[in-house]
């Protein structure tokens, strides 16, 4: 207790007499922080250095010192400033211009990075790590020759060094100068066996070159090499990956956790791996074994939640995530998840809510603005969707995700030359993004330029033969041309592949009604239906082709049995509901609209069958609540618009209204003649006879058999006083056999006609 107590008085006392010598203060601090450093304890070796700049701002090593903790801690601006003040105040810092000139190139500021290594290499024309960098920077601005020259140079330097033997080969590798870029590569591992990098991008150089087998040999040498090397073990599982023999690539794995004793940076990369690799289900493994291992490592469990996320195992993320609360109450990443999962639930408007406030907390989170996006469009606003994603690659033109987000939906929209745009930008960042480049084939099939799908499509089946999303574009490419025979191979093998995949099976559907061949169609899916029984989709497309061949009984059946495999398959039920409506079973039709609407609260088509059911049984008020319900989720849909503006028309409602939202479905969908039908006739009604004319006449070309609409023009050229053509459509009303009270207002239009023309 003695000594304790000693010690405690003479620490004051050191320390005050460090601050009476501000020198010795200053370098005490610097000494302090760079042992937190070596030991990785940046944050305390950033307060020391913050000290030594208190006892002398302009101390230009504490400075680059603070920049290199900034680093570590990636307060990348700090540290660009930290480092720029070192130079201010030393401008022979060599060192902090090569981390300013790093930072630079980082940030693709090839320029900048340039003028930074200048004073260094006239300072120290021989400085290896700025000739390396420089190198690098030439390379990036894919000037080969300079960048050549500087590698060289460093290799003159150091000539017993792997690394700028390794540097040339990728030079030779960009200029697909692949002979000599083998060159070096085997040099650099002959120099160093340990060079794992070398034998990785040797092994990259033999696969370009569809030499695998040559791979293969350089990777597994690397690995007797290096058996403990994450590297070049994940290198040679990816490579067989690449070629469908996933059980070598785990026999690799397994040698891996033999050789590292499961360490966590080996099941780490093991379970990246198997993400990648799209197998959610082995990563997941991983990386719950690891949370199990480490429950507080945060970064362990929110991998295992975004696996969790795109498994679709929504309650097992919420688990996971309210783990993840508990250690880190307000993290960004655990609100985002927490968002993800609200969306799982349907409860798109408490995630729209959540993701706002995270966006507002945390504005340069790019993954919360996409998600924000994908609520957007899962609520029906498609529109505010994209106009979030362009704000954000404002901000962020780079950002992969948003691009290849961006190419989707333009081509969901049926805007295949905007979709082109971003897809191009997404794969000039990296060409390997395989849905990117799948829907840039499709963009060029909606063009018509079916070369450029097929060069995209090609590319695909190259890195896998099999993949059914590929062999269905391919086989629509070939359907597109009219080459029958080879479309339905490309299908068929598509199906191969899985069984399951519905796109394929509804081309070949397509394809036998092009042909004419409709009971192959239905014979085909119920086919289909044998070999994956469990895919619902297969029943609704079934019920759907019955319901087009007017076979109702064919098509019920069809659809129950798609219910009995998911009760929560809503599809069924709305088309179920139309089926009922017809045979006028309106008890039974309005209960399975109403289950259409409950299981899919987005769906609003389902609104449309269960308005109009409310409107058959006089049952306004609820017809028109249901209406707007529709126009609540999609405020473009046309037909609720059009339904709501003909019950105002009809029984006593506002026709201002009715006519605003009669031309606003008119402005959606100009060429449907039952909104030109209803816009006409609430013009009528209005006393707008030559607009009602008008209109009414688009809605009889549209549909010349309608008696209704008939009736409806010539009324309106009655009131307009072109009797002529009134008669005429009158007359032709009649023909058509309208109802009994409109029949009796026609035929004494038609004596008020004809006393006219006395």
């Amino acid at each position: 207790m003695r000594k304790l107590l000693v010690i405690c008085a003479i620490l004051p006392l050191f320390i005050a007499g460090c601050s009476r010598n501000p020198e010795a203060a200053k370098k005490a601090y610097l000494k302090s922080g760079e042992k937190y450093f070596e030991k990785h304890e940046y944050a305390r070796a950033s307060i020391q250095f913050r000290k030594a700049l208190q006892q002398d701002p302009k101390f230009a090593e504490a400075e680059y010192r603070l920049g290199l903790a900034d680093v570590q801690l990636h307060l990348f601006q700090d540290a660009f400033r930290e480092f720029n003040r070192a130079v201010a105040l030393d401008p022979k810092h060599v060192d902090a211009r090569l981390q300013l000139a790093q930072l630079d190139y980082a940030a693709g500021q090839l320029e900048d990075a340039r003028q930074q290594l200048l004073p260094v290499l006239e300072l120290e024309p021989k400085n290896a790590q700025a000739l390396t960098l420089r190198g690098g920077v030439e390379l990036a601005a894919k000037n080969y020759a300079l960048a050549l020259t500087d590698f060289q140079s460093v290799e003159a330097l150091n000539p017993k060094a792997a690394g700028p033997l390794d540097h040339m080969g990728g030079v030779y590798a960009l200029q697909k100068n692949f002979p000599q870029a083998e060159q070096e590569y085997r040099k650099a591992i002959s120099l160093d066996p340990h060079a794992v990098l070398s034998s990785i991008n040797l092994a990259n150089v033999y696969a370009v070159q569809h030499k695998l087998a040559d791979a293969e040999t350089t990777l597994r040498a690397a690995i007797s090499a290096n058996p403990q090397s994450i590297e070049a073990s994940l290198s040679l599982a990816a490579l067989y990956a690449r070629t469908a023999r996933i059980d070598q690539a785990d026999k690799v794995l397994v040698e891996l956790r033999n050789q590292t004793k499961s360490s966590s940076a080996a099941e780490l990369a093991i379970g990246n791996f198997y993400s990648q690799a799209g197998d959610p289900a082995k990563a997941e493994a991983v990386f719950s074994e690891l949370v199990s291992r480490e429950p507080k490592n945060n970064d362990f469990t929110k991998r295992l939640i975004r696996v969790q996320l795109d498994r679709k195992e929504f309650s097992a993320a919420e688990k996971t995530n309210a783990a993840l609360l508990k250690n880190a109450k307000n993290d960004p990443d655990a609100r985002l998840f927490g968002a993800r999962i609200l969306l799982s639930q349907q409860k798109t408007s408490d995630a729209i809510t959540e993701l706002q406030s995270l966006v507002h907390d945390v504005p340069d989170l790019a993954p919360a603005q996409q998600v924000l996006a994908a609520a957007y469009v899962q609520q029906g606003d498609i529109n505010r969707g994209m106009a979030t994603l362009k704000d954000l690659l404002q901000h962020s033109p780079d950002y992969q995700p948003a691009l290849a987000y961006m190419a989707d939906l333009s081509f969901q929209q049926q805007d295949a030359k905007t979709s082109l745009v971003y897809a191009d930008h997404a794969l000039a960042l990296n060409p390997a993004q395989r849905n990117v480049r799948l829907t840039r084939a499709s963009d060029h099939l909606l063009l018509g330029d079916y070369s450029g799908a097929d060069q995209d499509l090609q590319l695909l089946a190259k890195g896998n033969a099999n993949d059914p999303a590929v062999l269905e574009r391919l086989g629509v490419l070939s359907l597109l041309k009219k080459q029958y025979g080879e479309a339905e191979a490309k299908l068929e093998q598509s199906l191969s592949a899985n069984s399951s995949y519905t796109p394929a099976l509804k081309d070949l559907v397509q394809m036998y009604f092009l042909q004419g061949k409709k009971d192959k169609a239905v014979a085909r899916i119920q086919q289909q239906i044998e070999r994956a029984p469990q895919q619902t989709e297969f029943y609704e497309l079934l019920g759907n082709v019955e319901f087009d061949q007017k076979n109702y009984a064919g098509a019920e059946q069809a659809y129950r049995a798609a219910l009995q495999k998911d009760p929560n398959f809503y599809f069924p039920y709305s088309r179920l509901a139309i089926l009922e409506e017809n045979a006028g079973k309106l008890p039974e039709a309005l209960a399975d609209a109403q289950k259409a609407v409950d299981k899919n609260p987005r769906y609003s088509l389902a609104y449309i069958t269960l308005g109009e059911i409310h409107e058959r049984m006089g049952q306004l008020d609820k017809a028109k609540a249901t209406y707007k319900q529709a126009l609540a989720k999609d405020p473009n849909n046309a037909a609720a618009m059009n339904n709501l503006a003909w019950i105002y028309c009809e029984h006593g409602g506002n026709l201002d209204e009715a006519l605003s939202l009669a031309q606003q479905a008119k402005s959606v969908i100009p060429d449907n003649p039952n909104v030109s039908d209803t816009l006409g006739w609430i013009e009528y009604r209005k006393g707008l006879y030559a607009s009602a004319a008008k209109d009414l006449h688009d809605a009889v070309k549209g549909n010349p058999q309608s008696s209704t609409a008939q009736y409806h023009l010539g009324m309106a050229l009655s009131k307009d006083g072109r009797y002529a053509e009134a008669k005429l459509v009158l007359q032709r009303a009649l023909e058509l056999k309208i109802p009994d009270q409109q029949a009796q207002e026609v035929k004494q239009q038609l004596k008020d006609i004809s006393s006219r023309s006395l």
